[in-house]
């Protein structure tokens, strides 16, 4: 039963979730897509997801809790770096273009601002940004 807890309350659910929207728009319009760019989806929501995750605890964690928090966030961590991994594996046999991969990074980047721990972005934290 534990295992189902973590799949639903992890980003494991949320990635399973954008495969099955793929897929689905995929069957709706009657599209061939080749089986790695569904595990590209899945991997990259799920790297996008704890990347999000890990810098948010990080940010309202503090400086001096460094180690801490990485010992404490050793199943995100190591969740990330998997997915990274199968990210690169699915972009390089589904032959994806690199712009729309960048794309994708600069997006999750900027959605990612206000966690940031740089002093000139703090703004990004009241503005709502």
């Amino acid at each position: 039963m534990k295992w189902f807890y973590f799949i639903l309350s992890h980003s494991i659910f949320v990635s399973i979730c954008a495969v099955a929207m793929a897929f689905q728009t995929a069957h709706l319009l009657d599209l061939r897509v080749n089986g790695f760019m569904y595990g590209f989806i899945f991997f990259a929501t799920l790297c996008s997801y704890n990347f999000y995750w890990i810098l948010s605890k990080f940010s309202f964690a503090g400086v001096s809790q460094i180690p801490g928090l990485l010992k404490k966030e050793t199943t995100g961590l190591v969740i990330l770096l998997t997915a990274a991994a199968g990210t690169a594996y699915c972009q390089y046999r589904s032959s994806l273009p690199a712009g729309f991969i960048l794309t994708a990074i600069l997006l999750t980047v900027l959605y990612s601002i206000p966690l940031l721990p740089v002093k000139f972005l703090q703004f990004t934290r009241r503005a709502g940004f």
